[in-house]
C-alpha cells in the first residue's frame, strides 16, 4: 500500500472525465459589462465634477470652466462704453491652452478689476464674427488690449507667461 494521501480530484485514473474549471462565456460577458458600467459611471462623475465646479475666489477658479467665466465677465458693450481700457479674450471651450490659461487670466483680471475691463468672447458663438474679423483673430487664446477709447494697443496669441500678461495689463491701465 501507498502511504501518501491523495486528493480524489487529482486521480490519474483513465476513467476521469474532468475538464478544467473555466468560467462560462456568460460569466465573462457579465464581468465585462460590470467593468464597462463602472468605467462609464466614473467618467460621467468626473465629467460632472469638471463642468459644474463653481466660480469662486482665489484657487477655486482653477476648477471653473470657460463658459462660467464668460458669464461673469463684463459685456462687450459695457466695456467699450466705460471709458476704461479693456482686454478682449477670444477663446473656445474645447481649447486646451484657453483652459490652462484661465486661472492666470482670472488672477490678473482680479488684480486690475478697478482699472481694466475683461471681456470673454467665445469664437464658437457666431455673434462675434465681426469682432473676429475686426481684430484678425486666427488663433486662440487671443487677447486684444484696447485703450480707454477702444483702440487696439496690441495683442497676444497662444500660450503666455503670467508676467507678460501682467505687464501688458498694467501698462494698459497706466495708459501706456
Amino acid at each position: 500500500t501507498d502511504d501518501v494521501a491523495r486528493d480524489p480530484s487529482s486521480s490519474s485514473s483513465s476513467n476521469s472525465n474532468s475538464t478544467p474549471d473555466f468560467p462560462s462565456i456568460d460569466d465573462e460577458r457579465a464581468r465585462g459589462k460590470t467593468i464597462a458600467l463602472a468605467a462609464f459611471a466614473t467618467g460621467v462623475f468626473a465629467f460632472g465634477v469638471s463642468t459644474t465646479s463653481g466660480v469662486g475666489s482665489g484657487d477655486a477658479i482653477a476648477g471653473a470652466n470657460l463658459s462660467q467665466l464668460e458669464k461673469r465677465s463684463t459685456s462687450l458693450d459695457a466695456a467699450l462704453s466705460s471709458g476704461k481700457p479693456t482686454v478682449l479674450e477670444f477663446y473656445a471651450d474645447w481649447c486646451e491652452v484657453c483652459k490652462e490659461s484661465a486661472p492666470t487670466v482670472y488672477a490678473v483680471e482680479t488684480a486690475h478689476a478697478n482699472g481694466v475691463n475683461f471681456v470673454m468672447l467665445n469664437i464658437d458663438n457666431t455673434k462675434w464674427g465681426g469682432e473676429l474679423d475686426a481684430y484678425g483673430v486666427d488663433g486662440i487664446p487671443h487677447l486684444e488690449f484696447l485703450d480707454k477709447d477702444g483702440v487696439s494697443e496690441g495683442f497676444i496669441v497662444g500660450k503666455f507667461p503670467k508676467e507678460v500678461l501682467e505687464a501688458n495689463v498694467a501698462a494698459l491701465e497706466r495708459g501706456e
